[in-house]
């Protein structure tokens, strides 16, 4: 771990806090949507900033690995994602411990009802660009060990999940299979898919991409 990546890491997730909870108090348009739109994208530019020379040279990769081979890698991955942690939604739901998973759908439902394009972009382009790179793309760069990264890395966002829903709905099943172990799956899949946050990036836009579609036929 180097200094500089650490300071980094506890700089994104800084920033991270302010825009979100003192965003409010600078970015005051009329319209919760609007406001909520421009602090993202205000998110994503911060860390686009904060990391830009490291994301160049992510990029420079990513344009060099083989493009037939890396698209089926990233399809298969994202199909064994989503049959995995539909696997473990059910098994949390047959347990009971849904309350979280539940929470948190209903929140983006009642988006979803506010505006479908910036459920769009929430669940999709947000989450594929800014989230990537807070809860993978950070740790990765500072933690060089396989293990420590996803382990480290699926308890901090199984943990600020239920920050932001409330620990309320805290279960120890729940976390474990509605949180912790999708997680994990998504961090083995950015190791697996040449440790390069732009493929994990496709990946998370993708798999989102199913629940959005079903939102949207329903």
């Amino acid at each position: 771990m180097k200094n500089k990546d650490l300071i980094k890491l506890l700089g994104a997730f800084l920033g991270y806090f302010i825009i979100s909870f003192y965003g409010p108090n600078i970015i005051n348009f009329s319209g919760n949507i609007l406001n909520m739109f421009i602090k993202d994208v205000l998110f994503i530019i911060f860390m686009f900033l904060l990391y830009w020379k490291d994301l160049k040279i992510e990029f420079e990769e990513f344009k060099k690995q083989k493009k037939t081979k890396n698209f089926f890698r990233i399809i298969g991955w994202v199909f064994l994602i989503y049959i995995l942690t539909v696997a473990s939604n059910v098994f949390a739901e047959n347990l009971n411990v849904n309350t979280a998973l539940d929470g948190n759908n209903a929140a983006i439902e009642v988006l979803f009802n506010q505006s479908k394009l910036y459920t769009f972009f929430k669940t999709i382009v947000y989450t594929a660009l800014a989230e990537v790179i807070l809860y993978k793309y950070t740790f990765r760069k500072a933690f060089k060990n396989n293990f420590v990264f996803v382990i480290i890395g699926a308890l901090v966002y199984t943990f600020f999940n239920y920050f932001f829903i409330g620990f309320n709905n805290l279960n120890l099943y729940g976390a474990l299979f509605v949180r912790f172990i999708p997680d994990v799956i998504y961090l083995i899949a950015y190791i697996k898919n040449n440790n390069n946050v732009f493929n994990s990036m496709i990946i998370s836009a993708l798999c989102n991409l199913v629940p959005f579609a079903i939102l949207l036929l329903a």
